[in-house]
């Protein structure tokens, strides 16, 4: 990779943790045994409180890692992720999940993505979702200073792995 392209990448990654929206509240979770289908129900809004209609809300459940801490597993582990579209007035529902904990990636339109790592069971959340930003800029080398024509710039976000998103 040039040196330049890396730069590029580690501001795109930068910039892109400024637009990252607010944690969620969780409400305390009932206790849910492994066998039971689980929910968790919240409302999206973004600039003003206003809510985002059919932003894409992604769910995985979440393990216990070594350590105990949590993390998500792959959405290759157990399947595809529970996906759902927020209604008119910002709300969503995903029910029938299995699990006790879970990881959960909103991502609207012109909106940063939030992702939230552990959400217990039947908790109740509000994600309030800030406006994303363009990443603009030209591709250079860095001793001559002279542009990279047809280079390939890549902005990732580590977050969205656990979502089937690279």
């Amino acid at each position: 990779m040039h040196p330049g392209v890396r730069a590029l990448l580690a501001t795109a990654l930068a910039l892109s943790t400024l637009g990252a929206g607010t944690a969620p509240a969780p409400t305390p979770a009932p206790q849910v045994s492994p066998s039971a289908a689980a929910a968790i129900r919240g409302v999206v809004t973004g600039p003003g409180g206003r809510p985002v209609a059919k932003a894409t809300v992604m769910v995985v459940p979440v393990e216990p890692a070594q350590g105990g801490s949590r993390r998500p597993r792959p959405a290759a582990a157990g399947g595809k992720p529970h996906v759902l579209a927020t209604g008119a007035d910002g709300s969503f529902l995903a029910a029938g999940l299995a699990g006790r904990s879970f990881a959960v990636r909103v991502e609207a339109d012109g909106m940063a993505p939030f992702t939230a790592k552990e959400i217990p069971a039947g908790a109740s959340v509000r994600v309030s979702l800030k406006p994303g930003l363009t990443l603009r800029g030209r591709v250079m080398d860095r001793a001559s200073r002279a542009p990279i024509g047809g280079a390939t710039v890549e902005a990732t976000d580590p977050d969205s792995a656990p979502f089937g998103r690279a």
